[in-house]
This record gives C-alpha cells, structure tokens and sequence, in this order.
C-alpha cells in the first residue's frame, strides 16, 4: 500500500518482492527503465545494508544511520512507483500485479470518478542549488489564486527528463516519474551531475480513473 507507513521487516519484504516482480514483467508493465535501474540500484544498496545491520556481529550506528537515511529516498522511489503503475492511461494491472507490487485496488466508490480533464498549469516556485520548486495550479476553478486541486483531483504527477544543453528535447517514452503529491507544491532535487543540464518537464492531474491529460512540456535548467 503506497500510503501506509510500513515497519521495516515489511518494507524489506515489499520492495523485495515487488521490484524483482517488476523486472520481470516489465516488457508488459511499461515502467521507465531508468525509474527501474534507480530502484535495482536501492534494493541492491538496501540488501547489503539490510544483511549487515540485521546481524548483531556487524551493525553499529553508522551502519544503522546509512541504512534508515537509505530507506527515505528508497522508500519515496518505490512509493512513486506505486501511484505511477496504479493510475497509468497506458497498463491495466492484473490481480496479480496488485498483490505483487502491493498496490492497494481502487475502491468501488472511488472507480467511479469522471475522467480528468483539466490541464495543469505550472510555475516556478524556487530556484536554489540542485533544487526546484514547482507549484501546480488547476485553470478550471473560480479564483485563480487559489492553488486547490479540486473535488475530482487525488494528486498530481510530474514527470521528467534531463538532457545536456544543445541535446534534442525527449521522446514522450523518455519521460520518467519524477514525483506524485497530494498537494500543489513539488520541489524536486537533482544530483550533483545534473548541475547546469536542461530538466524537461510535464504535470497531469490523477483521480482513481486513471491520469489526465498532461501539460505541453517546458523546460528549465537545473540550477548549480
């Protein structure tokens, strides 16, 4: 369940079976590869980290720091991939998926959601070393300063991709999930590498019958 706060022996067992699962029925799952190596690359981390602070022998508290600073950023990888196969307008999971990736159904209720229509609208919030700030607004309601969603709207999903200065803007299978929050303002942080490199980006409205359409890309650079 992406929203649950999981303990830690059920967080380990979640993204070990779920992210091998995702390997291998990718071909059908469509999940971006890049998303997919940066969650083999967490679990291979997690697992070496997880073998040594789970034996009295070997863990101390740096080896337990490294290993909860770990999960924070596995952890919202995974959640984020959760929500991205869950409300996708291009797979339908099967039961299996669900109970494989652990995905919590649509409820009944919830499946009978209209389709999104609406568009985002995104500005730029803040620009600070290695950091932006995105905020999303919905064009549809009355007051144009309110940054609601919306009674129809669950959350909200960036997607992205970064590109060298000169390079052919992305394909729209080049994107990959960047974030998905429950609230209209997205800071997003890069790595080191990324400094001064083109950060392409699209926004979509989600609700329980799939992803709205997405914003026209626009583009920014990633601030060093």
């Amino acid at each position: 369940m992406a929203s649950k706060t999981l303990t830690l022996v059920e967080f380990n067992r979640q993204v070990n079976i779920a992210i091998m699962y995702l390997v291998a029925n990718n071909v059908r799952l469509l999940f971006p590869k890049a998303s997919l190596d940066e969650l083999v690359a967490f679990l291979a981390e997690w697992n070496k980290l997880w073998e040594i602070t789970e034996n009295k022998a070997t863990r101390n508290s740096v080896s337990i720091q490294k290993r909860n600073t770990l999960r924070k950023a596995f952890q919202k990888a995974y959640q984020l991939m959760q929500q991205s196969l869950k409300h996708s307008a291009d797979v339908v999971l099967t039961d299996e998926d669900f109970a494989n990736l652990f995905i919590t159904k649509p409820s009944e209720h919830h499946s009978k959601n209209p389709p999104i229509t609406v568009i985002p609208t995104t500005d730029i919030t803040n620009r600070q070393k290695r950091e932006i700030g995105f905020e999303i607004s919905n064009p549809s309601l009355p007051d144009l300063n309110h940054k609601g969603l919306g009674d129809n709207i669950d959350s909200i999903i960036l997607v992205g991709s970064i590109r060298n200065v000169g390079d052919a803007a992305p394909s729209d299978a080049e994107y990959s999930p960047y974030a998905s929050e429950k609230k209209a303002n997205i800071t997003i942080n890069f790595k080191a590498e990324d400094e001064r490199k083109v950060f392409y980006y699209k926004v979509a409205f989600v609700n329980a019958s799939g992803i709205g359409p997405f914003s026209d890309s626009a583009s920014v650079v990633i601030p060093d």
